[in-house]
Formats: C-alpha cells, structure tokens, sequence
C-alpha cells in the first residue's frame, strides 16, 4: 500500500517537474525572442520621442 502510494506520488512529482521544465522552456524561448523586439521597439519609441 505504501509503497503503491511513493509510486504514485513519485510519478505524480516527475509529471509535475516535467510540465515545469516545458513551461520554463516556453517561457525562456518567448523572453530571448521578445529580448530583440523590446530593444527595437525600445530605440524607435526614443526616436520618436526625440
């Protein structure tokens, strides 16, 4: 029973750790392709305030 439990609980914990990792990864991905958006968008909106 116990053991039966860990299991569970253990795959429980991997999935968890595994849909974090993903959502970091997707997080990390759209923070280094907005990086050079927010750049360029950051240099025309001073250019504009100029």
């Amino acid at each position: 029973m116990l053991l039966t439990a860990t299991i569970i609980l253990a795959g429980r914990v991997g999935e968890y750790q595994a849909s974090l990792k993903q959502t970091l990864q997707v997080f990390w991905w759209l923070l280094v392709v907005n990086m050079p958006l927010m750049l360029v968008y950051g240099h025309v909106g001073q250019f504009h305030g100029l």
